[in-house]
Order: C-alpha cells, then structure tokens, then sequence
C-alpha cells in the first residue's frame, strides 16, 4: 500500500511563453494601467530589431500590449514578421513602412505623427 503525502507541494504557474519572450528581448518591461506620455518611456537597446524600444503592458499583456521603438533620423529597424494583429501609431516623426509577403507585391506606407496603420498578419 502506498503512503499518500498529507500536505503536497504548492502549485505555481509557470511564466507564459510570452512574458519568458518579453524578458528575452532585454529591454525594459513596464507592467502598468496608464502612461501620460509615451515618449517619457525610457528605452534601452533592442538588438533584435537595432533600434531602442520598450514593451508596454497594459493591464492584461495577453491582451493589450505596446513596443515602443525609437528610429532615428534616415535609419531604419531590421525587418520583423508579424504574426499577429499590430497597430503602429506613430508618436512623432516620419518615416516609412515597407511591408511584404512572398504572395504579394511589396507596398509601403508612409507615416508621420499620429499616424495608425497595421500590417496584415504574417507580413
């Protein structure tokens, strides 16, 4: 007969696959409700995209999460496929957004302050 532990070990969720990405990607995490202002977000260098950046996560980062990037005059981020829903919204400056897809031809989207845009899925 088998003796039965009378006071198991506690269970804790492991981190979500996400949170353990968002640590990978080694710039600052804000967990928060409310940002006055974003372009008072303090960034820190994002090697996978070579730009500075930080995530956003408001509220519930399943479900409203931002990354703030910061691209300086005439440069440019490394490509990022988009797997998922994104909406970029540009805080200030201009630029331009290349987005393609091997079914497609290329397109680009010209942006400037306060502009919103988003890259269809898998782009």
């Amino acid at each position: 007969m088998s003796k039965i532990d009378p006071a198991p070990e506690k269970f804790v969720r492991p981190k979500a696959f996400y949170d353990l990405w968002q640590e990978q990607e080694g710039i600052p995490i804000y967990k928060v409700f409310h940002v006055e202002n974003l372009k008072d977000v303090k960034l820190g260098e994002w090697d996978r995209l070579g730009c500075r950046g930080a995530f956003v996560n408001l509220a519930d980062p399943h479900i409203t999460t931002a990354a703030i990037l910061e691209i300086p005059p005439g440069r440019e981020t490394k490509p990022a496929k988009h797997l998922f829903e994104a909406l970029i919204y540009g805080i200030s400056g201009r630029g331009r957004t290349t987005v393609s897809s091997p079914d497609f031809p290329e397109v680009s989207v010209a942006w400037g302050t306060n502009s919103l845009f988003s890259p269809p899925l898998n782009t």
